[in-house]
């Protein structure tokens, strides 16, 4: 026991001592140093994951937005058209048939793209205008029934009439738009709520 008491006394002793306290001192640090470094790796991947999904969610909210009304435009389009050219009634019925179906779909679609429109977009208006939206589609379904099975009102009103919900949604989809290349350029900044906030 004296001899190894000696022996870290000596200077050679002292230069052993203190490397093997060096080297477990640095690895100590080393190893957590690493730890830390993957927590705040992990903690980073899992929050651009998360901004990447809510970024996406926007771009289909979009999408789903434009898709919605164009498909329904399309339709109404197509029963305007066909009445103003004088179409055989099973070409007429079968337009009025599939713009009928469209009109189904665009019901199920205005809700789920309004729900959506709240969730994932911080401005407060876009629900309001796809409201807009709507209430100008249904003015719309109103006069294409009272085109064709009336014969009142001009194809040209319903045809502008067409063109303004086109107009109003390129609008919305602008503004969404703004917000989403805001989020990019932000790259994501997270509120309390977990959101991401611009």
């Amino acid at each position: 026991m004296q001899q190894i008491v000696k022996f870290f006394n000596s200077p050679f002793g002292l230069l052993v001592a203190g490397a093997l306290i060096s080297g477990l001192f640095v690895q100590y640090i080393t190893v957590k140093w690493q730890q830390r470094n993957w927590i705040l790796q992990q903690v980073f991947t899992a929050e651009r994951t998360k901004f990447d999904k809510e970024l996406e969610q926007r771009y289909r909210t979009l999408e789903g937005v434009n898709q919605a009304v164009s498909i329904i435009l399309t339709q109404s389009q197509l029963v305007v058209i066909g009445h103003m050219k004088g179409v055989q009634s099973q070409q007429k019925n079968d337009q009025i048939q599939k713009y009928n179906e469209a009109v189904t779909q665009w019901e199920t679609d205005f809700r789920i793209w309004g729900i959506r429109l709240q969730v994932f977009f911080t401005n407060k208006d876009f629900p309001d205008l796809w409201a807009a939206i709507k209430k100008e589609r249904d003015n719309l379904d109103l006069a294409l029934y009272m085109l064709t099975s009336r014969q009142q009102g001009a194809p040209e009103d319903i045809l502008n009439l067409i063109k303004q919900i086109s107009d109003m949604t390129i609008d919305l989809s602008q503004r969404m738009l703004e917000e989403i290349n805001s989020m990019k350029q932000s790259g994501g900044t997270y509120g309390g709520s977990g959101d991401i906030r611009q």
